[in-house]
């Protein structure tokens, strides 16, 4: 179930265009050709969505954190380990069906041109990610300076 919610999510969501970007930047909604009337039907969509997922990212960040704690004790509870496990991967889920349904809710909203706009700009957008991180790994290391004598 995680694998297939994890896999809708980078379909649907995935390293792209984040939602927030869409309805407050002018030069994408000028890009996409949004109207107010789509803009306004978006944000009603994305803030509730937005709200639920701060809420269950805190409720992940919590879990993590008991983990932790856990795992830090000299007699480590293995059963507590295990809810606590089973708890976190169904917050991961429910963030990863929340995004899912708030994409597919919004994608609903877009005409098809506006569709392929945006997946050519999430395309774009990953090139440039994988570019910058190949050029961070693969960064030149500088040679010593050369000593100073004295």
């Amino acid at each position: 179930m995680n694998a297939i919610l994890m896999a809708l999510t980078l379909y649907f969501g995935g390293a792209g265009l984040p939602v927030s970007r869409m309805i407050n930047s002018p030069i994408i909604q000028e890009k996409l050709n949004l109207t107010d009337s789509q803009i306004l039907k978006i944000r009603s969509v994305w803030y509730p969505a937005e709200e639920t997922l701060i809420d269950l990212r805190a409720k992940r960040n919590k879990i993590r954190l008991q983990i932790r704690e856990e795992l830090s004790k000299d007699n480590v509870d293995f059963d507590r380990l295990d809810k606590l496990f089973d708890e976190l991967s169904k917050v991961n889920a429910r963030i990863g069906l929340t995004r899912t349904k708030m994409m597919v809710n919004i994608k609903r909203i877009l005409t098809k041109d506006q569709l392929v706009k945006l997946r050519k700009m999430k395309i774009n957008r990953i090139k440039r990610m994988m570019v910058r991180r190949k050029a961070r790994r693969f960064r030149p290391i500088s040679p010593a300076p050369p000593p100073v004598s004295r």
